[in-house]
């Protein structure tokens, strides 16, 4: 994935959040992200890069509930802690978002 949206959060120990620790779920950024990215450009993202020690730190059923709402969930050294990387892997087609 070459081209996408760089999404970040804010992380309880900075004590900048007053969320409770399950809003903090990595999955809950995925979903916000997706949502985003979607009404923003109009195109629904498939793959979510993350840094490793994010999802390694994070509850590993993150991974399979970003499966099921449809993003392929990918580790990778370049994406800083707390962000994430969200768009369409460019091998497959883009998915537009239904008409409202």
């Amino acid at each position: 994935m070459e081209i996408g949206m760089m999404w970040t959060w804010i992380k309880p120990s900075e004590g900048k959040t007053n969320k409770k620790d399950e809003d903090l779920a990595l999955i809950n950024f995925i979903k916000d992200a997706k949502e985003y990215h979607t009404e923003k450009y109009g195109i629904i993202p498939d793959t979510c890069q993350v840094n490793p020690a994010d999802v390694e730190g994070h509850q590993r059923k993150d991974v399979k509930s970003a499966e099921e709402i449809g993003i392929r969930l990918v580790t990778s050294g370049s994406i800083l802690k707390g962000c994430l990387w969200i768009g369409v892997d460019e091998k497959k087609t883009y998915p537009l978002r239904e008409e409202r």
